[in-house]
C-alpha cells in the first residue's frame, strides 16, 4: 500500500513549516565574518566533531549570518559537553566578528583535549561489536477495493 500523494504533500508541508519555526527560534550569530576566521573555527569544530564521526565543510566566502546547520553543529557540541559535565557555553548573540570566532575556536580547541568529554562520548556510543541487529518484519495489510465493503464488514 502506498501513501496517497496528497497526504505525502501535506506531510512535507508540515515538516517544512516545523523546520521554518525551528530556524526562526534558533539564535543565529550575525555580524561580519571572514572566510579565514570561519575556516579556523571550522578546523577546531571538526576536531571535536570527529568524536561524533562527523565533520563540517569549510566556508567558500565571507558571511554575515551563520548557516543553521553550522549553529546546529555548535549546539550539538555544547549540549554534549554540558551533558558530560564540562563547562562549555557559547552565547550566540555575542558572536559578531572574527575576534569572537577566534575566542570560540580557542574554547573548541580546549574542549577537544578534555578527557571527561572523551570518556563521556566513548561510554555513551555503541560500538559495532556491541550493537545488536534489529530485524523489523513488515506486516502486509490487504485493503478492500472499495470503501463501502470495508465499512460493511465493520457493522
Amino acid at each position: 500500500m502506498s501513501i496517497p500523494t496528497d497526504m505525502l504533500a501535506q506531510a512535507e508541508a508540515v515538516g517544512q513549516q516545523q523546520q521554518m519555526m525551528l530556524d526562526q527560534t534558533m539564535i543565529v550569530p550575525e555580524g561580519k565574518f571572514s572566510k579565514g576566521a570561519l575556516n579556523r573555527l571550522v578546523k577546531q569544530l571538526n576536531v571535536v566533531l570527529e568524536m561524533f564521526d562527523q565533520t563540517y565543510p569549510e566556508f567558500d566566502e565571507d558571511i554575515t549570518v551563520f548557516p543553521p546547520e553550522f549553529v546546529t553543529s555548535l549546539e550539538m557540541v555544547m549540549t554534549a559537553a554540558n551533558d558530560a559535565g564540562v563547562d562549555f557555553d557559547l552565547d550566540f548573540e555575542e558572536i559578531k566578528d572574527d575576534r569572537d570566532l577566534a575566542m570560540v575556536a580557542g574554547k573548541l580547541s580546549k574542549l577537544a583535549k578534555d578527557k571527561t568529554l572523551k570518556r563521556f562520548l566513548e561510554s555513551n556510543s555503541l560500538r559495532p561489536e556491541e550493537a545488536e541487529e534489529t530485524v523489523v518484519e513488515e506486516e502486509t495489510v490487504e485493503m478492500p477495493a472499495d470503501m463501502d465493503a470495508m465499512f460493511a464488514r465493520r457493522m
